[in-house]
């Protein structure tokens, strides 16, 4: 481990027969390194973790295509200045700090690293109340690797959204499936809210209604043996669209929804789904008299089958990237469920250039991929088109 200057100059080769002097100012820099292997099983330094305060990250390219790298110079600037800082962003909102915590352990049988892992707001950086849990005793050892993730994670994400707004939306009829729409309607010859809750109808005919949701106190996310559950408390503020064009106030329901769900590994990503839901409103504060719940809760079944789960589904299946470098696969990869932590079991695979390439293509970036993939393919060094045409022969041709 090193402490840097106020500036380091660090000069490194690209495979474009290149290099790239990569200048960072004005840093406080602490570089863990670890020692791994190559392709060819020979012991390697490979740094692993900086924690750091860097104010600017500037690159000039030296070499055949010059030109052409420098034009990228402060976009990848940028995105190294994001890699050493040690922080995942999710969703444009969030950040994730897994930096070290602690020295990495080194063992005649394994190592061990233990890492942060608390989620921030992207421009209020502030550290948590919650108190992270102590990993359980672990007595599977047939993978490779494991990875750890405690409710923590999840519960510093939930308080963060709680304490800046986030977790608020205000479902319209434009939401829901074209075919289910009428069912915010307080007039209708079917069924419909105004059938449902006649006071709404009486007071507001021919409108529609919509429902502001607002969390009104921290979700909590529990990690169970059965699997992953969320536990929210909101208020459900409902309003009338009336013909023309005002919001009319309506009535507000105390909601408490619980969604369970499951997790899996695909392209070194923790994703997941929801598979269960249930919930229960309680009447909060009415204009239109004393109304009972019954009627609202056909609308909010609707609601979270064809609007809400699927939301929470497609946030689920974008998941987050574990922190390995491109240098590696995941194989023979499942998750585990115990009481208080997910833990990801897996084996690795080194990664040849050629596979990495590919691999960017799976992992999402496929025109990225593709892209290089086909340069490789096509450049005069005869011994990396030859590796590559092998791998991947039917993709090729």
């Amino acid at each position: 481990m090193f402490q840097s200057r106020d500036e380091c100059v660090y000069s490194l080769e690209i495979y474009d027969d290149g290099s790239v002097d990569i200048v960072i100012s004005d840093v406080s820099l602490s570089v863990t390194v670890g020692l791994g292997v190559d392709a060819s099983s020979r012991p390697m330094l490979d740094t692993k973790s900086c924690d750091s305060s860097i104010d600017d990250v500037s690159l000039k390219f030296q070499g055949l295509n010059e030109m052409i790298w420098n034009l990228f110079s402060d976009i990848l600037g940028d995105l190294l200045k994001d890699v050493l800082q040690m922080k995942v962003g999710l969703g444009g909102r969030f950040v994730l700090d897994y930096g070290l915590i602690a020295p990495v352990t080194f063992t005649a049988d394994y190592m061990e690293s233990l890492h942060k892992g608390e989620v921030y707001w992207i421009t209020d950086k502030k550290e948590s109340p919650l108190t992270p849990e102590r990993i359980p005793p672990w007595g599977d050892y047939s993978r490779m690797l494991y990875l750890w993730v405690t409710e923590y994670t999840a519960n510093t994400m939930a308080q963060v959204a709680q304490d800046h707004g986030y977790l608020q939306y205000n479902l319209t009829a434009k939401d829901l499936p074209a075919a289910i729409r009428s069912i915010l309607h307080t007039s209708c010859t079917g069924r419909c809210i105004g059938t449902l809750v006649p006071k709404i109808r009486a007071k507001y005919p021919n409108s529609l209604v919509e429902i502001h949701v607002k969390s009104s106190s921290t979700p909590l996310a529990n990690i169970l043996d059965s699997g992953l559950n969320l536990g929210l408390l909101g208020d459900l503020v409902l309003y009338a669209r009336t013909p023309d064009g005002n919001l009319a106030y309506l009535l507000t329901l105390a909601m408490k929804l619980s969604l369970t769900g499951t997790a899996y590994i695909h392209h070194e990503k923790v994703k997941g789904k929801i598979t269960d839901h249930n919930f229960k409103v309680s009447l909060k504060d009415s204009t239109v008299g004393y109304v009972g719940v019954s009627g609202f809760y056909l609308v909010l079944s609707l609601a979270l089958k064809h609007f809400v789960i699927p939301s929470f589904n497609t946030v689920a299946e974008k998941g987050f990237e574990l922190p390995i470098t491109d240098d590696v696969m995941f194989m023979n990869s499942k998750i585990t469920f115990h009481e208080g932590v997910l833990i990801v079991s897996t084996d690795v695979q080194y990664l040849t250039e050629a596979e990495k390439y590919f691999l960017v293509a799976l992992r999402g970036d496929f025109l990225f991929g593709l892209n290089a993939l086909m340069y490789e393919v096509y450049t005069p060094n005869f011994e990396k088109r030859q590796q590559i045409t092998e791998l991947f022969p039917a993709f090729l041709y």
